[in-house]
Protein backbone atom coordinates (compact mmCIF):
# COMPACT_ATOMS: atom_id res chain seq x y z
CA UNK A 1 0.00 0.00 0.00
CA UNK A 2 1.25 3.48 -0.90
CA UNK A 3 1.15 5.39 2.26
CA UNK A 4 2.04 8.78 0.93
CA UNK A 5 -1.31 8.42 -1.70
CA UNK A 6 -3.22 7.40 0.52
CA UNK A 7 -2.86 10.47 3.00
CA UNK A 8 -2.65 12.75 0.33
CA UNK A 9 -6.68 11.02 -0.91
CA UNK A 10 -7.67 11.64 3.10
CA UNK A 11 -6.29 15.11 3.36
CA UNK A 12 -8.00 16.19 0.36
CA UNK A 13 -11.71 14.62 1.08
CA UNK A 14 -11.12 16.68 4.74
CA UNK A 15 -10.50 19.53 2.89
CA UNK A 16 -13.54 18.62 0.22
CA UNK A 17 -15.59 18.07 3.25
CA UNK A 18 -14.51 21.52 5.03
CA UNK A 19 -15.34 23.30 1.95
CA UNK A 20 -18.75 21.77 1.38
CA UNK A 21 -19.59 22.58 4.65
CA UNK A 22 -19.01 26.31 4.89
CA UNK A 23 -20.56 26.49 1.61
CA UNK A 24 -23.66 24.84 3.06
CA UNK A 25 -23.58 27.21 6.27
CA UNK A 26 -23.28 30.54 4.40
CA UNK A 27 -25.62 29.65 0.78
CA UNK A 28 -28.29 28.34 3.67
CA UNK A 29 -28.29 31.28 5.71
CA UNK A 30 -28.59 29.00 8.92
CA UNK A 31 -29.49 31.14 12.10
CA UNK A 32 -29.79 30.09 15.60
CA UNK A 33 -31.80 32.53 17.88
CA UNK A 34 -34.64 33.09 20.37
CA UNK A 35 -37.66 34.48 19.40
CA UNK A 36 -41.20 35.37 21.08
CA UNK A 37 -44.54 35.23 18.71
CA UNK A 38 -45.95 39.18 18.56
CA UNK A 39 -49.16 36.82 18.50
CA UNK A 40 -50.91 33.67 18.42
CA UNK A 41 -49.48 31.97 14.67
CA UNK A 42 -49.92 29.08 12.92
CA UNK A 43 -46.51 26.90 12.71
CA UNK A 44 -47.22 25.56 9.20
CA UNK A 45 -44.73 22.55 7.23
CA UNK A 46 -44.27 24.34 4.45
CA UNK A 47 -43.48 28.15 3.47
CA UNK A 48 -46.89 28.82 2.00
CA UNK A 49 -50.36 29.90 4.06
CA UNK A 50 -52.19 26.98 2.44
CA UNK A 51 -49.23 24.11 3.77
CA UNK A 52 -50.80 21.71 6.65
CA UNK A 53 -50.33 23.74 9.93
CA UNK A 54 -47.95 21.99 12.45
CA UNK A 55 -48.65 23.91 15.49
CA UNK A 56 -50.21 26.55 17.01
CA UNK A 57 -48.31 28.62 19.11
CA UNK A 58 -49.93 31.53 21.24
CA UNK A 59 -48.54 34.81 21.52
CA UNK A 60 -45.80 35.67 23.86
CA UNK A 61 -44.44 31.86 23.35
CA UNK A 62 -40.79 31.16 22.93
CA UNK A 63 -39.51 29.64 19.40
CA UNK A 64 -35.89 28.80 18.43
CA UNK A 65 -35.33 30.07 14.75
CA UNK A 66 -33.49 27.27 12.76
CA UNK A 67 -33.13 30.16 9.55
CA UNK A 68 -34.01 33.39 8.39
CA UNK A 69 -35.32 33.87 5.46
CA UNK A 70 -35.57 30.11 4.48
CA UNK A 71 -38.40 31.45 1.83
CA UNK A 72 -40.50 34.05 0.34
CA UNK A 73 -43.73 33.25 -0.85
CA UNK A 74 -47.57 34.47 -0.67
CA UNK A 75 -46.27 37.78 -0.38
CA UNK A 76 -44.12 36.95 2.76
CA UNK A 77 -40.90 35.98 4.25
CA UNK A 78 -40.60 32.66 6.08
CA UNK A 79 -38.62 31.59 8.79
CA UNK A 80 -37.55 27.71 9.83
CA UNK A 81 -38.52 27.36 13.29
CA UNK A 82 -38.64 25.10 15.99
CA UNK A 83 -41.45 24.60 18.97
CA UNK A 84 -41.93 22.18 21.04
CA UNK A 85 -39.97 19.75 19.02
CA UNK A 86 -41.95 20.37 16.31
CA UNK A 87 -39.81 22.06 13.05
CA UNK A 88 -41.97 23.99 10.40
CA UNK A 89 -42.27 27.70 9.18
CA UNK A 90 -43.91 30.87 10.36
CA UNK A 91 -44.40 34.21 9.13
CA UNK A 92 -41.14 36.64 10.02
CA UNK A 93 -43.47 39.43 11.07
CA UNK A 94 -45.18 37.30 13.80
CA UNK A 95 -41.52 37.36 15.91
CA UNK A 96 -39.40 39.21 17.97
CA UNK A 97 -36.19 38.56 17.85
CA UNK A 98 -33.70 39.34 20.68
CA UNK A 99 -29.81 38.93 19.91
CA UNK A 100 -27.17 39.05 21.67
CA UNK A 101 -26.11 43.27 20.68
CA UNK A 102 -29.14 44.67 21.40
CA UNK A 103 -29.73 46.15 25.15
CA UNK A 104 -32.84 45.12 27.39
CA UNK A 105 -34.86 47.86 26.04
CA UNK A 106 -34.00 46.90 22.22
CA UNK A 107 -36.44 44.09 20.11
CA UNK A 108 -36.37 43.54 16.46
CA UNK A 109 -39.19 42.52 14.88
CA UNK A 110 -39.09 41.81 11.01
CA UNK A 111 -36.08 43.72 10.07
CA UNK A 112 -36.97 46.81 12.16
CA UNK A 113 -35.34 47.22 15.98
CA UNK A 114 -37.56 48.84 18.66
CA UNK A 115 -36.44 50.91 21.47
CA UNK A 116 -39.45 50.84 24.26
CA UNK A 117 -37.59 53.68 25.84
CA UNK A 118 -37.49 56.37 22.98
CA UNK A 119 -40.58 57.83 21.56
CA UNK A 120 -43.14 56.25 19.20
CA UNK A 121 -46.20 57.35 17.42
CA UNK A 122 -48.94 55.31 15.79
CA UNK A 123 -49.64 56.48 12.38
CA UNK A 124 -52.98 54.80 10.73
CA UNK A 125 -54.86 55.28 7.87
CA UNK A 126 -58.86 54.44 6.95
CA UNK A 127 -61.13 53.80 4.37
CA UNK A 128 -58.56 51.74 1.64
CA UNK A 129 -57.08 49.88 0.25
CA UNK A 130 -57.51 52.07 -2.53
CA UNK A 131 -55.56 51.32 -5.49
CA UNK A 132 -53.57 54.03 -6.44
CA UNK A 133 -52.62 56.21 -3.56
CA UNK A 134 -52.66 53.23 -1.15
CA UNK A 135 -49.44 51.58 -3.10
CA UNK A 136 -47.76 54.79 -2.92
CA UNK A 137 -48.36 55.57 0.83
CA UNK A 138 -46.74 52.34 0.99
CA UNK A 139 -43.55 53.02 -1.00
CA UNK A 140 -42.91 56.34 1.34
CA UNK A 141 -43.46 54.68 3.95
CA UNK A 142 -40.75 51.60 2.81
CA UNK A 143 -38.50 54.18 1.94
CA UNK A 144 -38.11 55.11 5.49
CA UNK A 145 -38.10 52.23 6.97
CA UNK A 146 -41.48 53.29 8.90
CA UNK A 147 -44.73 51.07 9.68
CA UNK A 148 -48.27 52.15 9.95
CA UNK A 149 -51.90 50.43 10.92
CA UNK A 150 -54.24 50.04 7.80
CA UNK A 151 -57.65 49.85 8.84
CA UNK A 152 -58.78 48.02 5.84
CA UNK A 153 -62.61 48.22 4.53
CA UNK A 154 -63.58 44.46 3.92
CA UNK A 155 -65.03 45.54 -0.06
CA UNK A 156 -62.13 47.70 -0.33
CA UNK A 157 -59.86 44.87 0.47
CA UNK A 158 -61.60 42.41 -1.47
CA UNK A 159 -61.32 44.53 -4.44
CA UNK A 160 -57.00 45.14 -3.96
CA UNK A 161 -56.20 42.21 -2.21
CA UNK A 162 -52.88 42.84 -2.98
CA UNK A 163 -52.21 45.82 -1.62
CA UNK A 164 -53.46 44.74 1.62
CA UNK A 165 -51.37 41.80 1.44
CA UNK A 166 -48.12 44.15 0.68
CA UNK A 167 -48.70 46.45 3.77
CA UNK A 168 -48.26 43.23 5.62
CA UNK A 169 -45.27 41.89 3.84
CA UNK A 170 -43.40 45.62 4.49
CA UNK A 171 -44.47 45.10 8.34
CA UNK A 172 -47.44 47.15 8.38
CA UNK A 173 -50.55 46.29 10.49
CA UNK A 174 -53.39 45.64 8.65
CA UNK A 175 -57.05 45.63 11.00
CA UNK A 176 -60.67 46.00 10.32
CA UNK A 177 -62.62 49.28 10.27
CA UNK A 178 -65.71 47.40 9.08
CA UNK A 179 -67.14 45.37 5.77
CA UNK A 180 -69.36 48.46 4.37
CA UNK A 181 -68.23 51.31 6.65
CA UNK A 182 -71.83 51.99 8.48
CA UNK A 183 -72.41 53.66 11.62
CA UNK A 184 -72.06 50.80 13.92
CA UNK A 185 -74.17 52.77 17.19
CA UNK A 186 -77.13 52.83 14.28
CA UNK A 187 -76.71 49.01 13.78
CA UNK A 188 -78.71 46.51 15.74
CA UNK A 189 -76.75 43.25 17.12
CA UNK A 190 -77.83 41.31 14.37
CA UNK A 191 -76.50 43.63 12.23
CA UNK A 192 -73.33 43.97 13.95
CA UNK A 193 -72.26 40.44 13.99
CA UNK A 194 -73.12 40.18 10.46
CA UNK A 195 -70.86 43.17 9.11
CA UNK A 196 -68.03 41.85 11.63
CA UNK A 197 -68.21 37.72 10.46
CA UNK A 198 -68.88 39.47 6.51
CA UNK A 199 -65.49 41.49 6.76
CA UNK A 200 -63.27 38.84 9.01
CA UNK A 201 -64.06 35.82 5.69
CA UNK A 202 -62.65 38.49 3.60
CA UNK A 203 -59.67 38.71 5.78
CA UNK A 204 -59.05 34.84 6.62
CA UNK A 205 -59.26 34.81 2.30
CA UNK A 206 -56.51 37.30 1.78
CA UNK A 207 -53.95 37.65 4.42
CA UNK A 208 -54.94 34.04 5.89
CA UNK A 209 -55.82 35.07 9.34
CA UNK A 210 -58.63 37.67 11.02
CA UNK A 211 -57.84 40.95 12.26
CA UNK A 212 -57.01 41.90 15.31
CA UNK A 213 -58.74 45.58 15.88
CA UNK A 214 -61.04 47.27 14.74
CA UNK A 215 -61.97 51.14 14.04
CA UNK A 216 -65.51 51.92 14.05
CA UNK A 217 -66.83 54.39 11.20
CA UNK A 218 -66.92 57.61 12.33
CA UNK A 219 -65.11 56.84 15.45
CA UNK A 220 -69.00 55.93 16.73
CA UNK A 221 -69.50 53.29 19.36
CA UNK A 222 -72.13 52.34 22.21
CA UNK A 223 -72.49 50.26 24.68
CA UNK A 224 -74.37 47.75 22.43
CA UNK A 225 -71.09 48.12 19.92
CA UNK A 226 -68.84 47.50 22.85
CA UNK A 227 -70.63 44.18 24.03
CA UNK A 228 -71.10 42.97 20.63
CA UNK A 229 -67.69 43.57 18.69
CA UNK A 230 -65.20 41.03 20.51
CA UNK A 231 -62.28 43.20 19.86
CA UNK A 232 -60.31 46.07 21.01
CA UNK A 233 -61.84 49.37 19.75
CA UNK A 234 -59.39 51.71 18.26
CA UNK A 235 -59.85 55.38 17.97
CA UNK A 236 -57.21 58.54 17.50
CA UNK A 237 -56.09 61.42 19.24
CA UNK A 238 -54.55 63.39 16.62
CA UNK A 239 -57.39 64.05 13.79
CA UNK A 240 -55.50 65.44 10.80
CA UNK A 241 -59.03 66.48 8.66
CA UNK A 242 -57.51 65.11 5.56
CA UNK A 243 -60.80 64.11 4.30
CA UNK A 244 -62.09 67.54 4.92
CA UNK A 245 -58.71 69.97 3.70
CA UNK A 246 -57.84 67.67 0.87
CA UNK A 247 -55.35 69.89 1.20
CA UNK A 248 -51.16 68.76 2.77
CA UNK A 249 -50.54 71.99 4.13
CA UNK A 250 -53.27 72.12 6.05
CA UNK A 251 -53.14 68.55 7.12
CA UNK A 252 -49.16 69.10 8.26
CA UNK A 253 -50.97 72.47 10.29
CA UNK A 254 -53.23 70.00 12.28
CA UNK A 255 -50.34 67.68 13.12
CA UNK A 256 -48.15 70.14 14.47
CA UNK A 257 -50.34 71.55 16.22
CA UNK A 258 -49.17 68.77 19.07
CA UNK A 259 -46.09 69.69 20.59
CA UNK A 260 -45.68 65.79 21.57
CA UNK A 261 -46.38 62.84 19.74
CA UNK A 262 -45.24 59.83 21.95
CA UNK A 263 -47.73 57.37 22.65
CA UNK A 264 -50.52 58.92 20.46
CA UNK A 265 -52.34 57.73 17.20
CA UNK A 266 -52.86 59.90 14.47
CA UNK A 267 -55.69 59.37 11.96
CA UNK A 268 -55.46 59.89 8.12
CA UNK A 269 -56.96 58.16 5.09
CA UNK A 270 -55.16 56.18 2.81
CA UNK A 271 -57.37 57.28 0.24
CA UNK A 272 -56.48 61.01 -0.55
CA UNK A 273 -53.47 62.26 -2.70
CA UNK A 274 -53.45 65.10 -0.85
CA UNK A 275 -52.67 62.72 2.63
CA UNK A 276 -50.01 60.99 0.68
CA UNK A 277 -48.15 64.65 0.01
CA UNK A 278 -48.48 65.33 3.65
CA UNK A 279 -46.81 61.69 4.80
CA UNK A 280 -44.27 62.30 2.72
CA UNK A 281 -43.69 65.64 4.50
CA UNK A 282 -44.14 63.66 8.02
CA UNK A 283 -42.39 60.86 8.43
CA UNK A 284 -39.26 62.11 8.06
CA UNK A 285 -39.84 64.76 10.04
CA UNK A 286 -40.64 63.03 12.80
CA UNK A 287 -37.52 60.42 12.47
CA UNK A 288 -35.43 63.70 12.36
CA UNK A 289 -37.36 64.40 15.91
CA UNK A 290 -36.30 60.99 17.18
CA UNK A 291 -39.58 59.19 16.99
CA UNK A 292 -40.27 55.90 15.80
CA UNK A 293 -43.59 54.64 13.25
CA UNK A 294 -44.85 51.51 15.23
CA UNK A 295 -48.34 49.90 15.15
CA UNK A 296 -50.95 50.19 16.99
CA UNK A 297 -50.19 46.47 18.53
CA UNK A 298 -46.77 47.31 19.15
CA UNK A 299 -47.26 50.93 20.41
CA UNK A 300 -49.74 49.00 23.24
CA UNK A 301 -47.35 46.02 23.88
CA UNK A 302 -44.54 48.64 24.66
CA UNK A 303 -46.38 51.09 26.45
CA UNK A 304 -47.50 48.20 28.42
CA UNK A 305 -51.20 48.26 27.88
CA UNK A 306 -53.18 45.31 27.28
CA UNK A 307 -55.81 45.81 24.83
CA UNK A 308 -58.86 44.01 25.94
CA UNK A 309 -62.15 43.21 23.87
CA UNK A 310 -65.30 45.96 24.06
CA UNK A 311 -62.78 48.63 25.23
CA UNK A 312 -61.77 51.74 22.91
CA UNK A 313 -58.42 53.22 23.62
CA UNK A 314 -57.66 56.80 21.75
CA UNK A 315 -53.92 57.30 22.78
CA UNK A 316 -51.12 55.33 24.87
CA UNK A 317 -49.78 57.94 26.61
Amino acid sequence: MNLKCTNKKIIKALFIAICIIALSLIGGKSYAANAKTTESVNMRKNATISSKVKAKIPKGKKVKILKKNAAKADGYTWYKVKYNNKTGYVVSKYLNIQTKSNTSNVNTTGNRKINSKKPMVALTFDDGPNGTVTPKILDTLEKYGAVATFFDLGSCMKAYPKVSQRAEKIGCEVESHTYAHSNLATLSVSQLQADMAKAEKVYKQTLGHSPKLVRPPYGSINARVRSTIKYPLINWDIDTLDWKSRNKNSIMKEIRKFKSYDGRVILMHGIYTSTLDAVKILVPELQKKGYQFVTVSEMAKYKGVKLKAGKLYCNFR
